[in-house]
């Protein structure tokens, strides 16, 4: 197992994430020119004397112009983790279609975020939520509220979508 890429394994690499971010940011069908570089980049990979570059290249029977952005999503992963990239949620684009998949109904879910002291974690409670099709979230006391940077970000857009109130503790149990 190697630690060091060499340089040719590197820069091939680089363009092969590249490619995968060009497809991220684009709508199915994808451009068949940059699935056949792409097919083409990772089939070089196949040469290397590096073990995990060659499983890398196994990616490429992965390839075609009709993937979806999840698909994509877990190609492009191990190519960061051989980068080092440090890749956080919030740096991924959020497509209309995202949401395509969640049931419209809502389920008899609810959430009471009580004095919780990290928007971070609100975010993430934002995201369950949202993924669960709860009802409602609550927030009491000094819980950070979407309209704060930190909850926006964690949220991911599904602030936007689960209902939500700011109030007083009793007024959310009593509901």
């Amino acid at each position: 197992m190697s630690n060091d890429p060499t340089v040719p394994d590197k820069k091939r690499i680089e363009a092969i994430f590249e490619l995968i971010s060009r497809l991220e940011q684009d709508q199915p069908p994808y451009d068949v020119q940059v699935i056949d570089d792409l097919k083409n980049q990772m089939a070089a990979l196949k040469n290397s004397t590096d073990v995990i570059v060659q499983k890398l290249a196994r990616y490429e029977n992965s390839i075609s112009t009709k993937m979806t952005d999840r698909h994509i999503s877990t190609i492009a992963v191990p190519f960061e983790r051989y980068l080092k990239r440090n890749t956080a949620d919030d740096d991924f684009l959020i497509n209309r279609t995202d949401r395509d998949h969640l049931v419209s109904e809502k389920a008899p879910i609810y959430f009471i975020l009580d004095n919780m002291r990290s928007a971070f974690n609100v975010g993430s409670i934002f995201r369950t939520a949202d993924t669960l099709g709860a009802k409602k979230i609550w927030l009491t006391g000094y819980t950070a509220t979407p309209h704060q940077m930190q909850v926006e970000r964690a949220a991911l857009g599904a602030a936007a979508v689960v209902e939500w109130q700011h109030c007083k503790f009793d007024e959310a149990v009593h509901e």
